[in-house]
C-alpha cells in the first residue's frame, strides 16, 4: 500500500486512540488532533490525504471545520463521525460537503470500508481532473515511408515498445520525432493509458517546472488553484519530452532526481507522489557536445538514452517522397489526386531544411494553386524550384550518405558509453558481434 496519511480529529481521547491503533495496524500513517482548530493547523502544516473528524467538538464543531477545510483544499476527502445514528445527521454532514459519514459507536469493519471507498472516489476524481487538463488526444498517425532508414526506425520502434526502457529519439526538426514516440506508445502495453507530450523549447524554464511537476494553490503569485503536472498526468502511460536539450541545468537536476526516485513533488508541497510512466525524449541538438560544454548533464543523458533511435532527414529519404505526398493528399481530402514528373523531380533535389513538416506545407500550397486534378511543377513555389535546381547543379554540395550517418551515430553512441561496447550495442539495438563487425569495417575504411 502506498503511504497514505489520515488526520483523526476528536475530542474524545479513547476514540482518537482506538482509531489511531486500527488505522496504523492497516498500514495508514496517522496523526491526531483534539480540536477543530488544532486539526486545521495540522492540515495547513502537513497536508494529509484524508481527514476523519467528529462533528460535536468544543470551540469549533465538525461542520464549521469542514467548511474551512474545503476552502483550504476542495479536493481533500473529509469523513465526519456523528453520535446521532439518524438520517438527519447524515444529511447534514453531506449537505455541508462531507465525502462520507460514520455513526458512533464505530464499527471497525465499516470504518475501513468507508475509508477505502472514499480513497477510490478520491483517485477517480483526481484522474478525471488530470484528464480534463490534458488536451484532446491527437488521432494516431502513421509512420510513412519505405526507405531503408524508415524500415530501420520501424524495427527500432517495435523492439523498444516491448519493454519500458527509456528512449531517446534523435533527428532534425520536422523529421517526425513525436510521431515516432506516439508509435512506441501505441505498440506498448501502456497504449490504453495517456500519451502526454510537451515541447521543452517552447516554454520558458520557470514555467516549464510548473508544467512538469504541477503546483499547489498559493505556491506562487497567480497560482489560484492546484495544477496537476504532466508527470502525474502521464502516470501509467507515456511522457514525451520534446527538445529535452533546451532545459536549464537546475531543472535537469530536478528531473533526474524524480526519474531516479520515481517520485515527484508539486511546487509548494512537501508531499512526494509516486509516479510510473514510460519516458521518451527527443532532441535535434548534439547532446554529447552539450555535455562537453556543460549545458547538459551527463548523468541525465545516460538516464534518458539507454535506447537511441535516429531518424534520417528527408533529403536522405527521397524514396519516401511519393508515399508522403500521397498521404498528405489523402489527409487534405484528395486521395485520388495524381502528380506529374515535373512536380516530383524538384522535390528529390531540394534540401528540405524543414523536413516532413515543410513537405506538408508544400503539398498544401500546391493543392491551393493547382487545378484540383493533378499537381504540376508550376504549382511549386519559385524559391523551392530555385533551391532545388541550384542543389542539382552543384555536385560539390555534399550530403552525408545513410552509411555515413550510421557510422557517425555508432561512433557517438560508443563514445557516450565510454567505449563500453556491450552497452553501446544494446542501446543501438544490434548484437555485440554486429557492432564489432561494423567497427572493424570502419577501421578498414569500408562503410
Amino acid at each position: 500500500m502506498d503511504t497514505y496519511r489520515i488526520l483523526v480529529i476528536d475530542d474524545d481521547l479513547q476514540v482518537r486512540g482506538a482509531l489511531q491503533t486500527l488505522l496504523e495496524r492497516n498500514k495508514y500513517v496517522v496523526s491526531v488532533a483534539a480540536t477543530g482548530k488544532e486539526g486545521l493547523k495540522q492540515v495547513q502544516r502537513s497536508a494529509p490525504d484524508m481527514v476523519l473528524s467528529d462533528i460535536m467538538m468544543p470551540e469549533m464543531d465538525g461542520i464549521e471545520m469542514l467548511q474551512k477545510l474545503k476552502e483550504l483544499d476542495p479536493d481533500l476527502p473529509v469523513i465526519l463521525m456523528t453520535g446521532y445514528s439518524s438520517i438527519e445527521g447524515a444529511i447534514r454532514a453531506i449537505r455541508y460537503g462531507a465525502d462520507e459519514y460514520l455513526t458512533k459507536p464505530l464499527d471497525q469493519v465499516e470504518v475501513l470500508h468507508i475509508i477505502e471507498k472514499t480513497r477510490q472516489q478520491q483517485r477517480l476524481t483526481q484522474q478525471n481532473k488530470m484528464m480534463r487538463q490534458l488536451l484532446a488526444q491527437r488521432p494516431q498517425k502513421e509512420l510513412i515511408g519505405e526507405s531503408q532508414s524508415i524500415k530501420q526506425v520501424k524495427q527500432a520502434i517495435a523492439k523498444s515498445a516491448r519493454s519500458n526502457i527509456s528512449v531517446l529519439v534523435l533527428g532534425e526538426s520536422g523529421t517526425g520525432k513525436e510521431l515516432i514516440s506516439e508509435a512506441i506508445h501505441a505498440q506498448s502495453d501502456r497504449a490504453e493509458e495517456a500519451f502526454v507530450a510537451i515541447n521543452c523549447a517552447a516554454i520558458p524554464n520557470d514555467l516549464l517546472e510548473s508544467e512538469l511537476f504541477g503546483h499547489e494553490k498559493g505556491a506562487f503569485s497567480g497560482a489560484t488553484a492546484r495544477k496537476y503536472g504532466l508527470f502525474e498526468m502521464a502516470n501509467q502511460g507515456t511522457l514525451f519530452l520534446d527538445e529535452i536539450g533546451e532545459m536549464s541545468l537546475p531543472l535537469q537536476a530536478k528531473i533526474l532526481r524524480s526519474l531516479e526516485t520515481q517520485k515527484i513533488r508539486r511546487i509548494g508541497s512537501t508531499k512526494e507522489i509516486a509516479t510510473n510512466f514510460r519516458l521518451i525524449c527527443s532532441t535535434n541538438i548534439d547532446l554529447e557536445q552539450a555535455m562537453e560544454t556543460g549545458k547538459f548533464r551527463a548523468d541525465l543523458f545516460y538516464r534518458v538514452s539507454p535506447f537511441i533511435i535516429s531518424v534520417a532527414p528527408l533529403r536522405d529519404r527521397s524514396k519516401d517522397l511519393p508515399h508522403l505526398i500521397k498521404y498528405f493528399l489523402a489527409s487534405a481530402g484528395f486521395p485520388d489526386m495524381a502528380w506529374e514528373d515535373e512536380f516530383l523531380a524538384p522535390l528529390t533535389h531540394y534540401h528540405w531544411p524543414g523536413n516532413i513538416r515543410e513537405l506538408k506545407n508544400v503539398v498544401d500550397r500546391a493543392i491551393l494553386l493547382g487545378d484540383g486534378q493533378i499537381l504540376r511543377g508550376a504549382d511549386l513555389g519559385p524559391q523551392l524550384l530555385s533551391n532545388a535546381s541550384t542543389r542539382e547543379a552543384t555536385p560539390t554540395a555534399k550530403t552525408a550518405t545513410l552509411a555515413e550517418v550510421e557510422r557517425q551515430h555508432i561512433a557517438r553512441t560508443v563514445r557516450a558509453f565510454n567505449n563500453n561496447k556491450t552497452r553501446a550495442a544494446k542501446a543501438l539495438g544490434i548484437s555485440l558481434k554486429t557492432l564489432y563487425n561494423k567497427l572493424h569495417a570502419y577501421a578498414q575504411g569500408r562503410s
